[in-house]
């Protein structure tokens, strides 16, 4: 979070409890599109800077394309 914010504040904004807020800055607990776009409200930045870079998907399912 940012350095001037306390947990509660996003945690309030999200309507999550406090203790969750450490564990999506760990990545233990993934945050769903309409918690994201609420954060970069709170956090006051786009919501493109979660994304960039873009996260690297990798599959299984299928070889890479070429």
């Amino acid at each position: 979070m940012a350095a001037d914010m306390s947990q509660e504040e996003p945690a309030s904004a999200l309507k999550l409890d406090r203790t969750m807020i450490p564990k999506i800055e760990r990545g233990v607990r993934r945050v769903d599109a309409l918690e994201l776009a609420e954060l970069s409200k709170v956090l006051k930045v786009p919501l493109g800077s979660f994304l960039d870079p873009l996260p690297r998907v990798v599959s299984r399912r299928a070889e890479p394309a070429r």
